[in-house]
């Protein structure tokens, strides 16, 4: 049986929606809950998850009065920068009668801001992730646990008709932006979700109360989605490295711009008289070097020719007979 029948997750970054890349070392699993993917993030893009329900999506043991329920979570953060959302079975026919699809967006949570008294929304972002030797006083390592990832949780509930007040919360969403290396357990992960572009919206009033229908219809479906860097990824091997840059062969000069073209001939000439200067010079030195050797031999020559010459000497006797 296939879990995730009609159901397609997205992540879209600055207009673009990314690849999902399999680690090529899990194994797959039919029939699992859980897929997992990843997609490469590039510090400082906005990006946005969007999931979509069609018509083939299995609504099976859900009355008119259940729902769908859509959450993502990011990095972990349950009470920070979590998002959810409740499709009722009329409202999702509704839909697809209409256009085919129900869709939801989500561009990022809200809070209220307490100190100019509006409700704000702010947009899910990477950021760069610092790494730091100590931890700061208070931090858990299972805080890291899920950092990295964004979870995104399909369920079918029941709906009550209850209804509870939203209470605003008046402290400012927190995100996980530094964290000890040690905290990673090896994993490689450079960057992490941060929240940007705070502006003014609409208040949040209340929400039902829920609860997942029994059996095997309210067990939820799960995707991982594993966020990193494309050096990360080329690590992991999720993508092929980059081939190193290649020479340039005498081929490239017919495509090569003109004035790319007069600098390597310039080039060229300037080598052509630094290798004509060390040569002169060095024949110069070497025929220098020999006429000095050359005098030195007959210098030498003519001392040891002069040192050979014996010389006579004649005895004269003075004595009278």
């Amino acid at each position: 049986m296939d879990h995730f029948q009609g159901i397609t997750a997205q992540i879209i970054s600055n207009g673009q929606v990314l690849d999902f890349y399999d680690d090529p070392d899990a194994p797959e699993i039919p029939e699992s809950r859980a897929r997992h993917h990843y997609v490469e993030a590039v510090a400082g893009s906005t990006f946005q998850v969007k999931v979509n329900l069609t018509p083939q999506f299995n609504s099976y043991r859900m009355k008119a009065e259940d729902a769908v329920k859509i959450s993502v979570v990011p990095d972990g953060n349950i009470g920070g920068g979590g998002r959810a959302v409740k499709y009722t079975k009329k409202l999702l026919q509704e839909s697809f009668s209409r256009v085919y699809r129900c869709s939801h967006t989500f561009t990022g949570p809200k809070h209220f801001c307490k100190e100019i008294g509006q409700w704000m929304r702010s947009d899910y972002s990477f950021g760069n992730l610092v790494l730091k030797e100590t931890p700061d006083p208070g931090f858990s390592v299972k805080q890291a646990e899920d950092l990295g990832k964004i979870q995104i949780t399909i369920q079918r509930v029941k709906m009550e008709k209850r209804q509870v007040a939203y209470v605003p919360s008046t402290i400012p969403i927190e995100t996980i932006n530094e964290v000890p290396e040690k905290a990673l357990k090896g994993r490689s992960i450079e960057t992490t979700v941060r929240l940007a572009n705070a502006r003014p919206t609409s208040a949040s009033v209340h929400s039902h109360i829920s609860k997942s229908i029994s059996g095997e219809a309210g067990k939820p479906v799960v995707f991982n989605i594993y966020y990193r860097s494309r050096r990360a990824l080329q690590m992991i091997g999720c993508i092929p490295r980059s081939p190193s840059p290649e020479s340039q062969s005498p081929d490239d000069d017919a495509t090569a711009p003109e004035h790319v073209l007069q600098e390597v001939r310039d080039l060229r000439a300037r080598l052509a008289l630094l290798e004509r200067g060390l040569n002169v010079k060095s024949e110069s030195s070497s025929a220098a070097t020999g006429v000095k050797r050359e005098r030195e031999e007959e210098g030498n020559k003519g001392s040891r020719q002069r040192r050979r010459t014996t010389v006579k000497i004649e005895h004269v006797d003075l004595t009278d007979d």
